[in-house]
């Protein structure tokens, strides 16, 4: 027969193993995550450092941290409620979507700043850029479209229809 303590010990092994697995699962997307930005940004010279770019979306900024010490090295004020963020390392720019403000930035990785924004749909959401064509595509979820912009003036440039609010894009 199993004691109550015994069954106790089981259940309480086997909760904290669903825990640390879900704590793993959790440390390893951000780990993929922030390999995929490395990997997006690169390292140009010796002494660039590789950056993420965190959009925070209550505060209307965008972070932007150097992942050899994990430190955020700037934080850039950008339209009303950024959500998506996009890196065309070819042209050296970020893409930063708002819904809010319902605009497209452009930000030089260069320079740190920000360079141009645009009207970009009634909630601009989603967003991924094509380094080869020169084109940023953005989800605008109230308008059912993907909106096409030009990368370096962000000059619209075309637009698909899609289904009810779109918001996620890969290329």
């Amino acid at each position: 027969m199993i004691s109550n303590d015994s069954l106790s010990a089981r259940f309480a092994g086997r909760a904290i193993g669903d825990a640390a697995a879900r704590a793993f699962s959790s440390v390893h997307a951000i780990h993929c995550l922030l390999t995929l930005l490395l990997i997006s940004v690169g390292v140009h010279a010796a002494d660039t450092a590789a950056l993420a770019f965190i959009t925070n979306q209550g505060a209307d900024t965008v972070s932007i941290v150097t992942l050899a010490d994990g430190q955020v090295s700037n934080t850039l004020v950008v339209a009303n409620d950024p959500v998506g963020v996009a890196i065309d390392e070819r042209h050296r720019l970020v893409f930063i979507t708002s819904t809010k403000s319902h605009q497209l930035s452009s930000l030089d990785i260069d320079s740190l700043t920000v360079i141009n924004h645009v009207e970009a749909g009634g909630s601009p959401l989603g967003i991924t850029v094509d380094s080869r064509s020169g084109r940023v595509y953005v989800a605008d979820g109230d308008g059912a479209r993907v909106r096409v912009f030009d990368a370096m003036t962000l000059a619209p440039r075309g637009e698909y229809q899609t289904g009810t609010t779109p918001s996620g894009l890969a290329l």
